[in-house]
C-alpha cells in the first residue's frame, strides 16, 4: 500500500530521515553525498536552490527527495562550482555503489 502512496506523490521525506546520509564538498566544486542505505530509485538530476536554500534529489519518475540536511554558508560557495555530484553507498564501511549525478544550481 505504501508504494502506491509513493507512486501517487511525487514529493517523498527527505533523504536524512529515511536513512543516514552526509554531504562533502570542496572548493573545487567537488560534491559527494554518502548513505548508507539504497535509494528510492534512479536519480536523473541533483538540484539546488540558493533562494530557496532547498537541495532535492530527482528520480527517473519525477519523484522529489529533499536531502535534508542543513546547508553551510562555505558549503554553498562550493555547490555554486559543482557540476556533479558522487552518490555514495556506504554499508560496514564498504562502498557498496557510487553513482555520478548531474547537478544544477539555480
Amino acid at each position: 500500500m505504501n508504494t502506491d502512496n509513493e507512486q501517487l506523490n511525487p514529493l517523498l521525506d527527505s533523504l536524512d530521515s529515511a536513512m543516514r546520509c552526509a554531504i562533502l564538498t570542496n572548493p573545487k566544486g567537488e560534491v559527494t553525498i554518502l548513505h548508507d542505505q539504497s535509494l528510492s530509485g534512479d536519480i536523473e538530476w541533483i538540484e539546488y536552490d540558493e533562494v530557496e536554500d532547498t537541495f532535492s534529489l530527482i528520480y527517473e519518475q519525477g519523484r522529489i527527495q529533499p536531502l535534508g540536511l542543513s546547508i553551510e554558508a562555505k558549503m554553498k560557495e562550493n555547490l555554486i562550482k559543482a557540476q556533479s555530484v558522487t552518490l555514495l553507498h556506504i554499508k560496514d564501511k564498504q562502498a557498496m555503489s557510487s553513482q555520478d549525478v548531474s547537478f544544477i544550481c539555480t
